[in-house]
């Protein structure tokens, strides 16, 4: 059934309502919230500062324990960044460009997730998520190699993964494919990034 505009985002209001409160079936629900923002109507609802910060919470803290409910909200996320470009900008932010106080700090939580991930579920899609944030030439990417410590997760990451892609165990390969298409992406735009950066600030001595 299609849904209206303002029906589709009631709906995703309503289950951020439940999912606030601690919903009895969390999965059910986040798997509910990501068909739902599937549409570019509801995905845009998902892309603003409060709702990526619930998803990172739910995935991150109130769900953690349930890997289902994890996995869902993490794919809530991939989901949006991949279908609002708007929420790529947003999701990266540390307070540059929002409000202060409404800032996400995408990629900071995320690299301290997949470094403690030991669920390959997880890890693939933390790693498409990071994928996804770096996908442009911005200040994040920069963030991510010279605050965040992106070079040494991802090192200790596929060391871990190759460990385990050779005794066979699911969803390394896919893993491992995300974390080396992150990897590209800070190849191909850091030294760029950063040359531009030095620039601007050789202009302003």
């Amino acid at each position: 059934m299609d849904l209206s505009t303002t029906e589709r985002t009631s709906r995703i209001n309503a289950l951020f309502v439940e999912l606030d409160g601690g919903a009895s079936t969390p999965s059910e629900s986040l798997l509910a919230l990501k068909e739902l923002a599937k549409h570019p109507a509801g995905s845009t609802v998902l892309a603003v500062p409060h709702n990526l910060r619930r998803l990172l919470d739910y995935a991150t803290r109130k769900y953690k324990d349930d890997l289902n409910a994890q996995v869902e909200a993490l794919r809530c996320i991939a989901n949006c960044l991949l279908l609002v470009e708007e929420a790529r900008i947003t999701f990266v932010d540390a307070g540059d460009v929002v409000v202060v106080g409404e800032e996400v700090d995408g990629p900071q939580i995320c690299l301290s997730e997949l470094e403690k991930s030991s669920r390959h579920p997880v890890t693939f899609v933390l790693a498409r998520i990071l994928f996804l944030s770096t996908v442009a030439q911005t200040q994040a990417v920069i963030d991510v190699v010279e605050k965040f410590d992106a070079i040494r997760i991802v090192a200790l990451k596929l060391d871990e993964l190759t460990n385990a892609f050779i005794t066979g165990e699911p969803m390394v390969k896919e893993a491992m494919t995300d974390i080396l298409k992150f990897t590209f992406n800070l190849l191909m735009h850091y030294p760029k990034v950063r040359a531009v950066s030095r620039l601007i600030l050789s202009y302003g001595q």
